[in-house]
């Protein structure tokens, strides 16, 4: 993976920011959506002073909302599992 893949979600949110990055049962999340809880969630990992390197375990059930913490994750540097 190089360091472009973090910004993946960007890119669309700049070019399509309604459509659906992600649809999980009845609940379509739009990238711009998932870009703005992602930088939310990487400023939350960050003020828990959590630097580039960590390594984070993310124990989500497949909600809405699962992916927005693991693009935060890479977001901010992290490593996760």
């Amino acid at each position: 993976m190089n360091g472009d893949t973090v910004f993946f979600p960007d890119h669309h949110a700049d070019r399509t920011p309604e459509a659906p990055a992600y649809v999980i049962g009845d609940v379509a999340v739009s990238y711009r959506t998932m870009v703005d809880n992602s930088i939310r969630t990487a400023n939350v990992l960050r003020e828990a002073d959590l630097v580039p390197g960590d390594v984070v375990a993310i124990l989500l059930p497949n909600v809405p909302g699962m992916l927005d913490v693991a693009w935060a994750a890479q977001r901010s540097g992290l490593r996760y599992t």
